[in-house]
């Protein structure tokens, strides 16, 4: 069990991917595995492998405040990482100098292939915090439909209201006319 943890400034870290986060990273893979029609971490030095763990580590990176060890980047009173880039090298199969490298050129393959860019932009769309903020705009909307209704109906009451005036002002017979013509 002391291969799982390690000291940082007296504070046991357990170097274990937390279940909410491997939950997600499996989120992420399936997005890509059906994108790119492939396993994407099978090992192989094949392009489209490489450019789909590429997209994943920059989701990954964009998602986790990703440290290379456990005091890089952390400061005093402020919170530990969930996920450090030898925890993902596991979960993904690979050495962590793989998850580095992928990182570095991440960049390059962004500005020069748009066909990179474009899948990258629609998996990172469809990930949980895009769709979190795409289900508080709906909950937004929502509101604001529903406070229209509301004004809609006292508006129809007022109506209501009104026509009930003027039906009782009129004679009966006024109105028994009024309906025959």
């Amino acid at each position: 069990m002391a291969d799982k943890y390690m000291n940082y400034m007296g504070i046991r870290i357990n170097k274990v991917l937390p279940p909410s986060v491997k939950l997600d990273l499996d989120n992420i893979k399936l997005l890509l595995d059906e994108e790119f029609e492939i396993d994407i971490f099978t090992k192989t030095r094949k392009q489209e492998y490489v450019d789909a763990r590429r997209i994943f580590i920059a989701i990954v990176y964009s998602k986790y405040d990703l440290v290379t060890n456990w005091g890089g980047g952390v400061r005093p009173g402020f919170a530990l990482k969930m996920l450090t880039v030898s925890i993902l090298a596991d979960y993904m199969g690979f050495h962590h100098s793989t998850v580095l490298h992928l990182s570095k050129d991440f960049n390059i393959h962004m500005s020069y292939s748009v066909e990179f860019r474009r899948i990258h932009d629609k998996v990172k769309s469809r990930t949980c915090d895009n769709i979190f903020v795409t289900l508080k705009g709906l909950i937004l909307e929502k509101e604001q439909m529903l406070a229209n209704l509301t004004s809609i109906n006292s508006e129809i009451e007022i109506l209501e209201n009104k026509k009930n005036e003027i039906y009782k002002n009129k004679d009966r017979e006024e109105v028994i006319k009024e309906s025959y013509n």
